[in-house]
């Protein structure tokens, strides 16, 4: 079995990912921490792009973003079904009529 840089060998199963690594699944995590920071007394920074409001804004921007790529995925979807239906489905005879 192959071995990953540490020296171990490294696991290749070719299963489903349990990584956690959709940009559903990262955004949801940024809302577990961005919910985790006020129960801390103590996080109050400086800079604005870390404070909780700006935090809670980019986490919305994200998840409408995503939301925009699903919309948009099931129409192209759609027509490259249709296009290859257009293109390779059906009639198998060449310009010429010829089988």
């Amino acid at each position: 079995m192959p071995k990953d840089g540490l020296g171990t060998e490294a696991n290749e199963s070719k299963g489903i990912s349990v990584s956690q690594q959709s940009y559903t699944q990262l955004v949801e995590h940024l809302d577990t921490l961005i919910h985790l920071l006020p129960s801390d007394g103590h996080y109050n920074p400086n800079a604005t792009a870390l404070k909780i409001v700006t935090l809670t804004d980019y986490s919305t921007t994200l998840k409408d973003n995503n939301q925009a790529v699903t919309d948009s995925a099931t129409p192209l979807s759609n027509a490259r079904i249709s296009r290859d239906n257009t293109l390779y489905a059906g009639d198998t005879r060449g310009l010429d009529g010829a089988l």
